[in-house]
């Protein structure tokens, strides 16, 4: 019984890497180029957040959600550093909020790294009570007042698109970069996440910190409507991030201010 779930569990595993995309580098006018790189965004969820003096409510600390790596395979990454310096993909996280765009965070992804199980990066977007560490998403009652739930928030599917990525030398990338490790990623969304987020990805040179291609935009995007606000009967005039010196200091790996 035991050899018989392993058999079907290995040719799972075979049947969804050998539908796995791997983009090929080819040269075109002594310009080295990605064929046909493509990223979606899905898997969007909601994070609850349990509440109250009794931990008796629910709101959202925010949402998490994932999107594609595109994959290039060994040959392909060493051709791109040779030439270039090329070391990984980079990807940036965008709120847009009635025309007003903002840039969150970004992300890198070591082409080095892509191996048949790599797949996708998680990006949590929380509401900044709940990005700024570890220890305000352990407060009872949320700072800055934060009482929002997640209602009317989705998945917007925009028309697929795939881009031959050629290798040309842009602008610097500047602030915090994150990547991804077993902590998860974190960007504070402000105090409503009211608005629409996407992302958009390039390749990177690490070495000098600059993007090695034009921007390209993933498919999909993910929007937020509506938040409902509640009430938290037992958390009125209670301000626990007034009482944070009280508290032992978090540590700076818990800090993610973006």
């Amino acid at each position: 019984m035991y050899n018989k779930y392993m058999k079907v569990l290995i040719l799972i595993l075979l049947t969804i890497t050998s539908c796995t995309k791997w983009h090929d580098v080819k040269e075109g006018n002594g310009i080295l180029y990605i064929e046909k790189a493509v990223s979606e965004v899905h898997s969007l969820k909601d994070v609850e957040w349990k509440v109250g003096q009794s931990r008796d409510k629910t709101i959202s600390k925010g949402f998490v959600f994932k999107f594609d790596i595109p994959k290039v395979d060994s040959d392909g990454a060493q051709k791109l550093f040779n030439k270039y310096g090329i070391t990984s993909w980079i990807f940036r996280i965008k709120k847009i909020t009635r025309g007003n765009s903002q840039i969150l965070g970004h992300v890198t992804y070591d082409l080095s790294n892509i191996t048949r199980v790599s797949s996708d990066i998680t990006i949590h977007i929380f509401y900044h009570a709940a990005a700024v560490s570890q220890t305000f998403r352990k407060f009872h009652c949320p700072a800055f007042n934060h009482r929002y739930q997640l209602n009317n928030f989705s998945i917007k599917n925009t028309n697929p698109k795939e881009y031959d990525i050629f290798s040309l030398r842009g602008q610097a990338v500047h602030g915090r970069i994150e990547k991804p490790s077993f902590a998860p990623v974190i960007f504070s969304g402000d105090t409503s996440l009211f608005g629409q987020y996407i992302v958009e990805y390039a390749l990177f040179n690490k070495k000098e910190k600059k993007i090695f291609s034009k921007w390209y935009r993933a498919n999909n995007i993910v929007e937020v409507q509506t938040e409902d606000r509640v009430i938290l009967p037992s958390c009125s005039g209670i301000k626990e991030e007034n009482d944070i010196e009280n508290l032992r200091p978090p540590k700076p790996s818990e800090f993610r201010i973006n």
